[in-house]
């Protein structure tokens, strides 16, 4: 998952605790995604693709879309040529503003959005 929201609230908090101004960090989230293509269960390859290639995914009709509770992030899955499959993890509106809140709780302000 891209930007586990576990982690973050770990990152966070460690943070908090070791008296870190927290009104002085900064948060990076992705635009973009990570996709993994599997083909069976052998993982083929993964790789960060850009917020236009996920856009390019979802605008698909055979690309099946996803929300993990657990990660609050976005995915997708969509069948590639060769019985190949590709899973993409990816920043929705719904993960944005989760994390985003999550950083307004620790006093986090400051956020960047990396391509």
């Amino acid at each position: 998952p891209l930007e586990p929201f576990n982690d973050l609230y770990d990152a966070l908090k460690a943070q908090r605790a070791a008296g870190t101004d927290m009104s002085q960090v900064a948060v990076v989230l992705t635009s973009g995604g990570i996709a993994t293509t599997t083909q069976g269960s052998r993982i083929i390859s993964t790789r960060s693709i850009s917020r236009e290639e996920v856009e390019a995914y979802l605008e698909d009709r055979d690309t099946h879309v996803y929300y993990s509770e657990i990660y609050r992030c976005a995915y997708l899955t969509a069948e590639e040529t060769g019985g190949r499959t590709v899973t993409v993890w990816y920043q929705n509106e719904e993960a944005m503003a989760d994390k985003l809140l999550l950083c307004r709780l620790f006093g986090v302000n400051a956020y960047i959005l990396q391509e």
